[in-house]
């Protein structure tokens, strides 16, 4: 057995990584079991074995459909040596052990037939046991570093049959995911996963009915956000007069998928995860189509991705080709209970990416809808909320930068403020700055706009060599 549980820290650099394979778009062992239990018309071992062989014989259970571009880095099949994860877990050897009592097996995942980055975890089973049925158990599931469900109090329950068969293990990552339908507690889904374990399911039936409806439990709650429209006045102008009731607030800027879904001299590559977990909201990678090449020459793809939150409530919406121009990825994440804001970027000028970009949306995560996204041209730096006010500052090089003051709620400009570089060096990002030299003139011939921020009582941008600075009124 394990050493101590301890609980992992799921945040790198602002991310949690989660390589979960997008819906199984069939009906699933997860509704035959749902659907089943819920009638009250069977018995709770045929419901189970019923999910099992639904799964199998349909290929819900199977390994996910393979997208319409290659999602995964190339490789996904040959032989795997020890991998060391993202989230820096003890890495994990090209096996899994299986244990039922006494018995043991070691199953290689790559050996096992599989379509795509992921195996079918009922699958992992059956190599192991071939003559044990799972309906006939329950399931644990144990993590590199001694982690398991059963250390969150959201999670201590086994998982059951249905549950194995909706489940799908990563065969370089070893990191566990499910059918979205199951809408399972995020600690479910186990990473670095080196061992699965069955235990006999008890002959209590009170306590097998309680496990076999547990799949209908109804996810966390959610309510819409407020996008009412607001009478905003003004909040900021050039100058350098710090207020100090004014607290110390950090911009977000975390992109993802940049290698996935920007233009590049050799074009795209296959280096993130197929999900990551930004400021409570998941992003998925769910397309990444062929775009042809920018006017710079670069081949890359037009992408889509699924948002939602990441405690499983609300609903999931997609943004497609009408909000993701190609070349364009996500740049910055903010979120604000179910309201959330995202900046859409690529990065160069903007002629050279004539079908736009480098715009916010809003979107209602309780919901699942789009509420609404600004012009192209107004958001490439980052965004920081301020109460109401949603500040996203842009700029390029040689183009015009402008600090974006939005009403939140409503996405309505509330002021667009140039950037006038008045601070030398920069106390954050001066990449262009060097001991000794002076800054760039100030005026319009600065570079970026990024990392917005309040900081000792004032609002600063950044630029490539000093700071634009905005008091408030």
């Amino acid at each position: 057995m394990p050493g101590p549980v301890r609980e992992r820290r799921a945040r790198v650099s602002g991310a949690l990584y989660a390589n979960e394979p997008r819906p199984v778009k069939c009906f699933g062992a997860s509704d035959v079991t749902m659907r089943a239990v819920m009638s009250g018309s069977v018995s709770t071992k045929f419901v189970s074995t019923l999910a099992v062989l639904v799964a199998f014989v349909s290929g819900c259970g199977g390994a996910p459909p393979a997208p319409s571009a290659p999602l995964s880095p190339p490789g996904i099949g040959a032989p795997v040596s020890h991998h060391r994860h993202e989230l820096h877990l003890p890495p994990v050897g090209p096996t899994v052990s299986v244990e039922l009592g006494n018995e043991r097996a070691e199953i290689r995942l790559a050996e096992l037939p599989h379509a795509g980055p992921t195996v079918p975890l009922v699958e992992v089973w059956k190599a192991a046991m071939p003559n044990r049925d799972p309906a006939s158990f329950d399931f644990d599931l144990f993590g590199s570093d001694g982690f398991h469900p059963g250390a969150r109090p959201a999670c201590a329950r086994l998982l059951n049959a249905g549950e194995l068969a909706a489940a799908h293990l990563d065969v370089v990552t070893h990191d566990v995911s499910f059918d979205p339908i199951l809408q399972l507690p995020g600690c479910y889904r186990v990473r670095a996963v080196v061992r699965l374990e069955g235990i006999p399911i008890p002959s209590n039936p009170a306590r097998a009915d309680t496990i076999a409806t547990a799949i209908a439990v109804a996810p966390p709650a959610c309510s819409a956000a407020d996008w009412s429209t607001r009478r905003l006045v003004p909040i900021l102008r050039p100058g350098k007069t710090s207020t100090s009731s004014q607290q110390e607030r950090p911009g977000a800027a975390e992109h993802a998928f940049e290698s996935e879904c920007t233009d590049a001299p050799a074009g795209p590559t296959w280096d993130s995860p197929n999900r990551v977990v930004i400021d409570g909201v998941e992003l998925a990678l769910s397309n990444a189509a062929p775009a042809g090449v920018s006017r710079r020459g670069w081949p890359g793809n037009q992408c889509a991705f699924d948002v939602r939150a990441a405690d499983g409530s609300g609903r999931a919406t997609r943004l497609g080709p009408k909000e993701v121009p190609p070349f364009t990825t996500v740049s910055a994440v903010v979120r604000l209970g179910s309201a959330a804001w995202i900046s859409l970027s690529f990065n160069g000028y903007a002629s050279e990416f004539p079908r736009g970009g480098n715009r916010v949306v809003a979107v209602d995560l309780c919901d699942g809808r789009i509420v609404w996204e600004t012009k192209d041209s107004m958001s490439n730096g980052g965004l920081l909320l301020l109460g109401d006010y949603l500040v996203s500052p842009y700029g390029f090089t040689n183009e015009s930068r402008h600090v974006f003051v939005l009403d939140s709620h409503s996405g309505n400009v509330v002021q667009r403020l140039p950037v006038l570089e008045n601070i030398c060096p920069s106390t954050r990002w001066a990449p262009n700055w060097h001991e000794g030299e002076r800054c760039d003139a100030p005026g319009q011939t600065v570079g970026a706009a990024t990392n917005p921020r309040v900081e000792g009582g004032l609002f600063l941008v950044d630029t490539n060599t000093g700071s634009s600075s905005f008091e408030f009124r």
